[in-house]
């Protein structure tokens, strides 16, 4: 497709500076009369015009970097604890479907945060960079929050093309002062807004002292009275998360591109019919559905999240399980989706993730 991301800088600058006067009043009193102008809320905008434009999954803006290996590590005190949190961009990518356009490739940036070295999230963030605006638009996230080494909720989650959300812009690829946007875009769930207040500023944090760097404060109407301010550097990108998160290092980590097929999985019988079966008998499951076999490396347990797709990108089901490593171990899928009924003929996508491992497998369901 030719590029022309044509949601440009003309857009951003009007939206920025835009303030709308909607109501006027005159009150008469002692010290005369006074006219009061009350401003409408700020605008973000929402429509970026995407349908016509060429994206890439790795390569950088001045203040944000998507390129694989690529990590920021954050630390701070809250509440008497100990955050850590790391960002990595992933040598992995994921198909997102995008309203009117199809499926779009998008890079991955993995978020994992800890509280007193205790992991309490990980999520798995989606962008893609526009070829002739650099532009950084956000897709959105799948989020697994821990407790006790279990997984406990998705709080947050959200794709591009699932239940009308819609991608948002993350960096512009020219910083304008006043600009507004919305980042997210799922009613009801994420829906974080940018707005540029600062520029041309100098910041010292543990990984060192930074110049010509911008400040954008985030807000969302989900919660009206909260916000915050994240402080971007060039040639660095994030390096301030709110009142509590400081840089304390940065830099291309040692990724091992490979381990995201190092997880050995499949599943049998493929294709499979769960409504008619026949039933199997294995490893002490029996079902119609089908059994998905993996194998995660190294000794030790750890918690494994199954997540089901149908070729849409549509999340149909979800299984967990607690994994022996270095062994085969098996978990079944009925083909039913969440609630409960058996899903339609077709191909479907099962991501098993463990142990800091990533694979993905196909599966059909002929009925």
């Amino acid at each position: 497709m030719k590029s022309r991301c044509n949601f440009g800088l003309k857009a951003l600058a009007i939206v920025g500076v835009s303030l709308a006067i909607s109501v006027t009043f005159t009150w008469s009193g002692l010290l005369g009369n006074i006219t009061i102008a009350q401003a409408e809320e700020a605008t973000f905008t929402t429509e970026f015009r995407l349908g016509d434009s060429e994206f890439m999954v790795t390569g950088r803006n001045p203040y944000f970097i998507l390129e694989p290996g690529y990590q920021l590590v954050f630390e701070g005190e809250e509440q008497g604890k100990t955050i850590k949190v790391v960002h990595t961009v992933l040598h992995e990518t994921e198909n997102l479907s995008l309203p009117g356009v199809g499926m779009v490739e998008t890079g991955i940036i993995e978020v994992r945060k800890w509280a007193d070295d205790e992991l309490s999230e990980i999520s798995k963030n989606f962008f893609v960079i526009c070829k002739k605006t650099n532009n950084v638009y956000y897709f959105g996230e799948d989020v697994d929050k821990y407790e006790n080494g279990e997984i406990v909720g998705h709080e947050g989650a959200w794709r591009t093309g699932v239940a009308g959300a819609k991608p948002g812009i993350m960096m512009p690829g020219t910083f304008l002062l006043g600009s507004r946007y919305y980042q997210e875009i799922a009613e009801g769930v994420a829906m974080d807004r940018g707005e540029h207040v600062e520029m041309g500023m100098t910041i010292s944090t543990p990984a060192g002292t930074f110049s010509n760097c911008v400040r954008v404060r985030e807000t969302t109407p989900l919660e009206p009275l909260g916000g915050s301010d994240k402080i971007y550097c060039p040639g660095v990108g994030m390096v301030v998360d709110g009142d509590v998160l400081k840089l304390v290092k940065y830099g291309f980590a040692v990724v091992n591109p490979a381990s995201p097929a190092n997880i050995t999985t499949y599943n049998y019988p493929n294709p499979f019919n769960p409504a008619k079966g026949p039933a199997i008998n294995s490893h002490g499951i029996t079902t119609k559905g089908t059994i998905i076999k993996y194998q995660i490396p190294g000794t030790g347990k750890t918690p494994v999240n199954i997540k089901i797709y149908n070729i849409a990108g549509e999340l149909i089901r979800e299984l967990t399980d607690t994994a022996t490593r270095g062994v085969f171990n098996y978990v079944e899928w009925d083909g039913k989706n969440s609630d409960g009924t058996v899903v339609a003929s077709g191909v479907y996508v099962d991501i098993i993730e463990g142990g800091g491992y990533h694979k993905c497998s196909k599966m059909a369901i002929i009925k």
